[in-house]
């Protein structure tokens, strides 16, 4: 149902320039065909597992609309770093599809396409559909809305579904005489040094692209603070010279002493990789990472909130946007 409704308010946008030029396509062929609405799409292809990301959905929704409407996907084999690098050029070259992923991940690229119009205002469409904007929690609405109200960013219906925390190896946990996922900060490096103590690296990390496994790490330690939860409220703080800043450098530079060797100028797919290899102990990501722990791997992973017992959230990251003015004529 979340996906479902998410390509519903995708298509709503669309349908803005698609429907007016297929009825016209109709009324000079005297009503007798209609034509089946073509949605571009572009998805990845994940370069680790080589699953098509998000093909259950694209299947659900042609079938359901089979006839009518069809999301035309063209599959790329692709980081997702890749891909979002791939979108600004497409913007540039005025070659991008009408439905488009993680945006939110490029704040700035984001703000630019707002600015410029190049997206679909969706709050007209959720405010319609009222069993749509029931499925939304709250906080999530407020996450993907712009101050003036306006919604580019299709949310997703629930916090859940973009909460990140830790997954781990528990037969490497026991190798080093672990039992559990440490509960605290202090519990945390102490996890670290004992698992190096036994000759197992600790953490899968990288640095590419949003250097998203080591910032969740870093920016859940910060937060474990009411000033450094303060901090983190503060979309672009005036300054990191302070001390939220520079605990979360040093945090960060604490981290690097618990990776492989390859962690640094490597994109998210190496430290999966290193992760579901059996290399390093822990990875930081979200739960959508369960569908890609391999099968024979599968009873040896945990996953576990980041110390402090907390998850990080971003539901804006995951919301899919809709190119205004795309007019495609079938």
């Amino acid at each position: 149902m979340r996906y479902k409704k998410i390509l519903s308010a995708a298509l709503a946008g669309i349908l803005l320039f698609g429907l007016a030029g297929c009825a016209q396509n109709k009324e000079k062929a005297g009503g007798e065909t209609k034509k089946e609405i073509r949605i571009p799409m572009i998805l990845t292809v994940d370069p680790s597992s080589g699953t098509k990301n998000e093909e259950d959905v694209v299947n659900a929704f042609n079938d359901a609309y089979e006839g009518t409407y069809k999301m035309d996907v063209e599959w790329i084999l692709e980081t997702e770093e890749e891909y979002r690098k791939n979108l600004k050029r497409l913007n540039v070259t005025d070659k991008l599809p009408a439905v488009i992923t993680d945006l939110r991940m490029l704040p700035s690229f984001y703000e630019m396409m707002v600015q410029e119009g190049r997206l679909e205002n969706l709050a007209p469409y959720i405010d319609a559909d009222k069993e749509w904007k029931d499925m939304i929690e709250p906080s999530v609405l407020r996450a993907c809305s712009e101050p003036d109200g306006d919604i580019y960013l299709s949310p997703v219906s629930t916090a859940f579904f973009s909460c990140s925390g830790v997954f781990w190896n528990e037969r490497l946990f026991e190798e080093a005489g672990i039992r559990e996922f440490p509960r605290t900060w202090e519990e945390f490096w102490a996890c670290c040094e004992q698992l190096k103590a036994h000759g197992i690296t600790p953490l899968a990390l990288h640095t590419e692209g949003t250097a998203w496994a080591p910032m969740l790490l870093a920016t859940a330690e910060l937060a474990d603070s009411e000033e450094g939860a303060a901090f983190m409220d503060e979309l672009f703080p005036d300054s990191y010279q302070n001390d939220s800043g520079l605990r979360l450098a040093h945090t960060l530079k604490r981290l690097f002493s618990y990776t492989t060797e390859d962690a640094l100028h490597t994109d998210f797919d190496v430290s999966y990789e290193n992760f579901m290899s059996g290399k390093a102990a822990m990875v930081p990501n979200g739960y959508w990472m369960m569908d890609q722990v391999p099968e024979e791997f599968a009873a040896s992973v945990r996953f576990s909130p980041f110390p402090g017992n907390k998850l990080i959230s971003s539901p804006e990251t995951f919301g899919w946007a809709v190119v205004s003015g795309y007019v495609r004529l079938q």
